[in-house]
């Protein structure tokens, strides 16, 4: 039966297509990464402890957002860069707050998206645009019923092909204010840290990411 479901996706037409191609975006994602892998090599305990997100009061122990905060220190440490996309993200976070919220991303380890940050930022819009619909199909109606609970906790599930024929993830992640500029979300693109060892991600905190991208950032214009 999955087979067969799966054979019925891939016949769809995804809803997102290719899109031009932001060299400039690429570019600054490669000074992030190489700034950063900079700061890996001489890494010591301090400095990992000195930029970790604190775990909110609010978070339970058997809440699987717990691995969120307790795997900082091992992407921080040997993580690798890429563009994730918000799909949705609690309200506060876009006003200046104390409070550090969970937000919903997709990302992919494909570098075709190092280049193409705005095909993934259009295929977030695609997944939101799912919330509070009723589907027919059983993975589109798993897909609907993700984004319309907002206490839904998915860590680095794989997407069916159905945005895109590109790999794809979605997950759930903590957006730690203090990893932003001025700690408020202005943009849905975000420099993201991944490990294959764990589906937790994590937003590549702020003081490394190259002037001119955390300018545009900070402007909405990403």
């Amino acid at each position: 039966m999955a087979d067969a479901q799966a054979d019925e996706l891939a016949a769809f037409e995804p809803l997102v297509g290719p899109m031009p191609s932001q060299p400039d975006l690429a570019s600054m994602l490669n000074t992030l990464r190489s700034r950063f892998a900079g700061w890996q090599l001489g890494a010591d305990t301090q400095l990992i402890n000195g930029l970790l997100g604190p775990r909110p009061e609010w978070m339970q122990k058997e809440d699987r957002l717990s691995e969120v905060v307790q795997r900082q220190a091992l992407l921080l440490k040997g993580g690798q860069i890429g563009w994730g996309a918000l799909v949705q993200a609690n309200r506060l976070l876009f006003s200046p707050g104390e409070d550090d919220c969970p937000a919903m991303l997709v990302y992919s380890r494909d570098r075709y998206f190092d280049e193409h940050p705005q095909e993934l930022r259009a295929i977030g819009g695609a997944f939101f645009s799912f919330k509070n619909t009723e589907q027919t199909h059983p993975v589109l109606k798993r897909l609907a019923n993700q984004v319309t609970d907002e206490m839904s906790r998915t860590l680095s599930d794989d997407l069916p092909p159905v945005f895109s024929t590109r790999p794809l993830r979605s997950t759930t992640f903590m957006v730690f204010r203090r990893h932003l500029p001025a700690g408020v979300l202005t943009s849905g693109l975000l420099p993201i840290l991944t490990h294959p060892s764990t589906g937790a991600v994590m937003i590549v905190p702020a003081e490394f990411w190259p002037e001119d991208f955390k300018a545009r950032w900070s402007d909405g214009q990403v």
